[in-house]
């Protein structure tokens, strides 16, 4: 019969043996596989970034046009009152989100050169008879899916899908941007266009129609946003 003695180092040997083959099954498995399995919810981390408006651009260009487009002209549109917010997961851009607000009242003619007088009638058509500020005093508009490819260390090259709501309207829209994602600070530019019509409003016109501005606008923007903790 065995020894007490006996048995406690067939025990040792038995444990020692188990240990040695863990161990070398764990240099086995490659460094970058070891560190995700034991960081399974790494690629959810999201950052909250608020719109900074005073460091940020957002303007739509208005074109002319009709058999006299000659006579007439283009003309950029700032929006002065604009607030947002976004959640970013840059391990994974595709749980991301956007929502940004507008007051319709706040766009505003930016042309150089324009007279008291005109620049007075062009924002009273716009905002009382193209926008009906006073009916749909907001724009809003609401992500519902974010595509992105890294193109470099923080860039990244984004196709933002969502909701637009304007003029009593809602449609689908997608918004390409180029952001730059810094661990206090989100960059996002780029250009987008929608037509006029598809939010049912008319496109102002003079002289019996022979001068008009086009259905197509275009919108450019270059927003700042700040991190949140």
């Amino acid at each position: 019969m065995r020894t007490d003695y006996e048995r406690d180092m067939n025990r040792f040997k038995t444990i020692t043996s188990v240990a040695l083959m863990v161990t070398a099954l764990g240099l086995m498995i490659p460094e970058g596989v070891r560190t995700l399995t034991a960081q399974p919810g790494a690629s959810q981390e999201r950052s909250s970034y608020q719109l900074d408006p005073s460091r940020s651009r957002f303007e739509v260009r208005v074109f002319s046009g009709g058999l006299l487009r000659a006579f007439g002209h283009d003309h950029t549109i700032t929006v002065k009152d604009f607030s947002g917010a976004a959640e970013i997961s840059p391990p994974a851009l595709d749980q991301s989100s956007l929502k940004l607000k507008v007051k319709a009242n706040s766009l505003a003619l930016s042309d150089p050169g324009v007279n008291d007088k005109d620049r007075k009638e062009i924002e009273g058509t716009m905002r009382n008879q193209v926008l009906e500020v006073d009916r749909y005093p907001e724009i809003i508009f609401t992500s519902t899916r974010v595509t992105a490819r890294k193109i470099s260390e923080n860039e990244y090259e984004a196709k933002i899908e969502g909701d637009l709501q304007l003029h009593g309207v809602t449609r689908h829209e997608t918004i390409p941007a180029h952001l730059k994602i810094h661990e206090n600070e989100l960059n996002a530019q780029g250009e987008f266009s929608l037509k006029q019509t598809d939010y049912a409003i008319k496109p102002v016109s003079a002289g019996g129609g022979t001068v008009k501005v086009k259905s197509e606008v275009k919108f450019s923007f270059e927003m700042i946003g700040i991190r949140h903790p």
